[in-house]
């Protein structure tokens, strides 16, 4: 995605500052979902995470979720296996 016009840019610098600004928490664009505008803040906002110390994942805000999807599953038990199987 390219940042075509002054408005795409300015979008994009508002979504890096806050991410920088809110401490990692997510925030939603002030612009209207769907313009390059929205598009241009959320890419701040990723680019911002990325470069960031952990780049893993938003902390929780509001309406966020605590773990990412590999965290939830980390510790779940091995499905392949049935419960009656004997490993020796």
């Amino acid at each position: 995605m390219a940042l075509d016009t002054e408005e795409e840019m300015e979008a994009y610098r508002k979504g890096r500052q806050a991410f920088i600004e809110n401490k990692r928490r997510f925030v939603p664009s002030p612009y209207p979902k769907g313009s390059k505008e929205y598009d241009a803040f959320m890419r701040g906002m990723d680019q911002a995470l990325k470069a960031s110390d952990n780049p893993t994942s938003y902390s929780p805000g509001a309406g966020q979720r605590s773990s990412s999807l590999a965290d939830k599953y980390r510790n779940m038990r091995d499905w392949t296996k049935r419960e009656d199987d004997d490993d020796d």
